[in-house]
């Protein structure tokens, strides 16, 4: 088996006093970006996917505001950021080229098209103005390209276009509403936050996007039910080829290879390069991803970003380049 060596970045910073991890995402530049919410937060908080709440509420005076920081760092300079309080129980954060936050929501609750949560953020950390937007409901990951450009991936209740409504006795309601962006299963906004594209499900059907990882001039998917490999160009372009795996989670691509992770919720359980040269459907080959040391890998949070995969830790950040695999 073919052992992949990783080079250290640097050790994940501390938490701040009071806050605790939520999660860990990589900018364009390969910035990493730890998220963290107040302990007090807690108690309010249910894990991901196990139920609709802690969904915002529309109606007026329902909603429930969080207290995040961010911790910016390239592995030797780090910045922490206070984010404004925010009704955003699983946010997602990426930046824009001008340092700017883009915050998205994984859940938004929805009662019409009048009146609905507004999941998506943009925040100026220079002026402090920001700008609320509808990013759509059940949303798996965010990227933003490099022409500010933010790419947004559904899955399950997003692109079936499931409303869930809870009334005042705290029981749910569901129903399928048309025409809900996330029932395209990829969709991109400017740096508005105005939606721009949207992608064909006539063209190739997304279930569930598994993997988004947007690189400068692109964004490449990996989605359900085939597990295969989308790329959208910077003109909208899309092209599509087999990968032959039954699941990902996430994965770095250069112009000749990727680099695909199997696991769950970004943890690692195995890793397969494949190249993309070869014939329409190439074999994959499994590898081991090995620490500086020479030690296997035996758990950590995989995050796919242009070329390069990172892993985290508890305690180091690691890095490894696909085109120097």
């Amino acid at each position: 088996m073919k052992q992949i060596k990783l080079q250290q970045v640097a050790k994940i910073p501390p938490s701040p006093k009071g806050f605790e991890f939520v999660s860990v995402s990589v900018s364009l530049k390969g910035e990493a970006l730890f998220l963290y919410r107040d302990k007090k937060s807690s108690a309010f908080i249910g894990r991901r996917g196990e139920s609709p709440s802690p969904r915002p509420s529309v109606s007026a005076g329902g909603h429930i505001e969080f207290n995040y920081k961010l911790i910016v760092t390239d592995g030797e300079v780090s910045e922490e950021i206070a984010l404004p309080p925010l009704d955003f129980a699983f946010p997602q954060v990426d930046l824009l080229s001008d340092g700017s936050l883009v915050i998205v929501n994984a859940w938004a609750q929805w009662k019409s098209k009048e009146e609905h949560h507004l999941n998506g953020l943009i925040h100026s950390r220079t002026s402090g103005q920001q700008s609320r937007f509808y990013a759509g409901d059940a949303i798996n990951e965010i990227g933003v390209d490099g022409t500010d450009r933010i790419w947004v991936s559904h899955f399950d209740e997003g692109v079936r276009g499931i409303v869930i409504t809870q009334s005042k006795d705290g029981t749910f309601d569901f129903k399928e509403e048309p025409g809900l962006i996330g029932r395209e299963g990829l969709n991109c906004f400017d740096s508005n936050g105005t939606l721009i594209w949207q992608h064909d499900q006539s063209e190739r059907y997304i279930g569930d996007c598994y993997a988004l990882n947007v690189a400068d001039a692109a964004a490449h998917f990996v989605f359900e039910p085939d597990f295969d490999l989308g790329t959208v160009s910077n003109n909208f372009a899309s092209s599509y080829r087999k990968v032959g795996l039954n699941a990902c989670n996430c994965f770095a691509i250069s112009s000749d290879r990727a680099l695909f992770v199997r696991g769950r919720r970004r943890s690692v359980r195995a890793v397969y390069l494949m190249n993309l040269e070869a014939a329409a459907t190439p074999g994959l080959r499994k590898c081991q991803l090995v620490l500086p040391n020479g030690k296997p890998l035996k758990s950590g949070r995989a995050v796919g970003r242009g070329q390069s995969l990172h892993l985290f830790t508890k305690k180091e950040w690691y890095r490894v380049r696909v085109e120097d695999i």
